[in-house]
């Protein structure tokens, strides 16, 4: 009988013929002999036909001679079990065992009482198990740090009696007192009375991404540390543009606790006027353009002044993801700044724009675009090289002060008074609209020039001459104002001085 089938049985029975006599002892050696061979051949007959059968089907087969009453064989009895799914199975634990061998995780088996049944040799590596030592008799919790121990009860036992499965972080410690923490899989397997008989772990050494870890931490603290202890008020600005983070000097800028601060958006932390003031540069920052700008907070007793700065970020997709600002009271360096300019620009003496100062005020209202309403007055004293040699020069020094306060107190105060030197000075109006409106500027300096100057008891007179010229042609320049004015100032002083010449224009 010959069936195909898992765990088929074959039960083969085979006979000579009719019954043999007795033979002695030579014929039953010859009967054993030819009853195996027979039995050979046919099982070799039948595993043949088994494999056409079946090309993956595997036997395990058994004979037993059959013995007649003489104690001849008179035929035998071959059984055999297919064996193919079984081998399967234990191809597939070999597969596995490989895997667990050569694994550089950790894999234990353990038994309900804790005890260790199975270590792999990565996890006796560790442990400072020799290999051809058996782990048996080790508990578990040798392995285990008080805080594992208090997890096991905690967190570990529950899940597995409920769940059958735990997955989670715990710590190892090894026979050196050094801990190792790893990423562990527990499961529990039971009987068929669904009693825990065993649990099965495999665990990873994750060092590397817990060092990883706290070192990010590590470094967002320190960074956070830096952040709320500079000067400078540090905002992180969302794609939408919501306050996601302020640090302490941003508080104290803004005058609000962050707690009001974060979620909101400029134009409601801000107003409309300074919001308005910041948004285009915020648009180029979204952009992704690092912009630097400055703003101004005039008061009373003197002007603020930020420096602002908005730092582009982005996503992992290299997308615009909002921009940091960083804002820095930059009042000090600029009133600084604005003194040595002070000390640069000016004469020491009277207190005026000097000739650098000069130049720098006409370029800015070029650039300004005053170029066409510009006039210029070109004035030189006459007669001041007899007050130097018959009062002194302290006191013509002194008639160069009080002649430059008169020029001030003629002009606006956003026309420019300067002392190019000696005892030449010049007069820029900005934003002349009438050339009659120079033409009385230039008869009150006229005035201001022929009145006496007191110094020190003695009543002293000089004039002045005055050259005007107008408008700046945008090709040639300031240069070319200064010229034509300096060029009415010498045709004054040939015409015999106190005069002026270009306010109006029937001047010669």
């Amino acid at each position: 009988m010959a069936t195909v089938g898992g765990g088929l049985t074959v039960l083969l029975v085979l006979t000579k013929g009719p019954t043999w006599g007795l033979l002695g002892g030579l014929a039953l050696a010859a009967g054993l002999a030819a009853g195996y061979w027979l039995c050979y051949q046919s099982l070799t007959q039948l595993r043949r036909e088994l494999q056409q059968a079946h090309s993956r089907l595997h036997t395990h087969a058994k004979t037993l001679p059959d013995w007649d009453t003489t104690g001849a064989v008179g035929g035998f009895s071959a059984g055999g079990t297919d064996t193919s799914e079984g081998l399967k199975t234990e191809k597939a634990l070999q597969a596995l065992t490989s895997v667990f061998e050569r694994t550089p995780d950790f894999v234990a088996q353990i038994d309900r009482h804790g005890v260790i049944g199975y270590m792999n040799p990565a996890l006796r590596n560790a442990a400072g198990i020799p290999a051809g030592e058996a782990p048996f008799q080790r508990r578990v919790s040798g392995f285990f740090t008080p805080y594992t121990q208090e997890q096991l009860r905690r967190e570990i036992w529950p899940a597995l009696r409920t769940k059958g499965i735990w997955l989670g972080k715990l710590d190892l410690c090894w026979q050196d007192l050094s801990q190792m923490p790893m990423q562990g899989l527990v499961i529990a397997h039971r009987n068929q009375a669904g009693r825990v008989e065993r649990f099965s772990a495999v665990m990873r050494d994750i060092s590397l991404e817990v060092q990883t870890q706290h070192d990010a931490v590590r470094q967002a603290a320190s960074l956070h540390s830096v952040a709320e202890s500079i000067p400078a008020a540090v905002a992180v600005v969302d794609k939408e543009g919501v306050y996601q983070y302020i640090n302490r000097s941003f508080e104290n800028w803004l005058n609000l606790p962050r707690a009001q601060v974060i979620g909101k958006k400029g134009m409601e932390l801000l107003g409309e006027y300074e919001f308005n003031r910041r948004w285009p540069w915020a648009l180029r920052a979204l952009a992704g353009e690092h912009v630097s700008y400055r703003l101004d907070y005039p008061s009373r007793e003197r002007t603020r002044y930020m420096a602002i700065e908005y730092i582009p970020m982005q996503d992992t997709a290299g997308e615009a993801d909002g921009f940091v600002i960083v804002a820095q009271d930059v009042s000090a360096q600029v009133h600084e700044e604005e003194r040595l300019l002070q000390i640069s620009e000016h004469d020491p003496m009277t207190g005026l724009s000097n000739r650098a100062g000069f130049e720098r005020k006409m370029a800015l209202a070029l650039q300004e675009g005053h170029g066409p309403t510009l006039a210029l007055l070109y004035v030189d004293l006459d007669h001041f090289k007899p007050v130097n040699d018959q009062f002194g020069h302290a006191a013509g020094d002194e008639v160069l002060k009080l002649f430059g306060k008169r020029l001030l107190n003629i002009v606006r105060p956003s026309d420019v008074v300067v002392r190019l030197g000696g005892d030449e000075f010049a007069i820029v109006l900005v934003r002349l609209h009438e050339r009659a409106d120079a033409q009385g500027i230039a008869d009150k300096v006229l005035a201001a020039a022929n009145e006496p100057f007191h110094v020190d008891g003695s009543l002293i007179t000089v004039g002045a001459s005055i050259g005007v010229a107008y408008g700046v042609d945008p090709v040639l320049g300031y240069q070319d104002l200064m010229a034509r004015a300096d060029a009415k100032l010498f045709r004054a002083k040939k015409l015999g001085r106190g005069r002026q010449v270009g306010a109006v224009a029937q001047n010669p």
